[in-house]
């Protein structure tokens, strides 16, 4: 999208929002409101940056900015402020014959792994980057992507319940 075409950042903005709230719902694991506020960060600092360098937007230079704004958060101590309202919230109990259930279930869960396995499970599964890619998204080596993944995936196996190997596939 070129800098400085108001009504291109508007489709820009609405072709690619739905993905990039999906990517900050699996950073956040789960919280969508705070998965709204880091996409509206970034959009508004890509806005800003573009209106100053003349820079092109891209849907990968937005995903890289709501990881960034999302990393900005954690460095500030946001982390500990959730997991004190978590605690404060009784759990719910999810009707598990309900594929949306477990799909929310599994995107709280994602709150429990670390931070950098669940960037790399949210670029590599839900935004279905190679491997490559997301070492290039999350600046860090394809090794790192690859070993945070399968660490990430076992974390999440046990936090499920399941046996080695069923259920999250890798």
């Amino acid at each position: 999208m070129a800098s400085g075409d108001e009504g291109g950042y508007g489709e820009f903005v609405r072709t690619g929002y739905e993905g990039w709230f999906r990517y900050a719902v699996a950073l956040t694991g789960g919280d969508r409101d705070r998965a709204y506020d880091l996409v509206q960060e970034a959009l508004a600092r890509c806005l800003r940056r573009a209106g100053k360098e003349r820079t092109e937007l891209s849907a990968a230079y937005v995903y890289a900015a709501v990881l960034n704004v999302f990393r900005d958060g954690l460095r500030r101590g946001e982390r500990s402020l959730r997991r004190e309202l978590a605690a404060a919230v009784p759990d719910v109990v999810p009707d598990v014959a309900d594929p949306v259930v477990d799909r929310a279930r599994v995107m709280r869960l994602l709150g429990q792994v670390s931070t950098r396995q669940r960037e790399v499970l949210a670029a590599r599964f839900l935004l279905d980057l190679s491997e490559r890619d997301a070492a290039r998204l999350l600046g860090c080596s394809v090794g790192s992507v690859k070993t945070l993944a399968s660490r990430g995936l076992a974390r999440l196996r046990v936090l499920l319940g399941t046996r080695e190997g069923a259920g999250v596939d890798g």
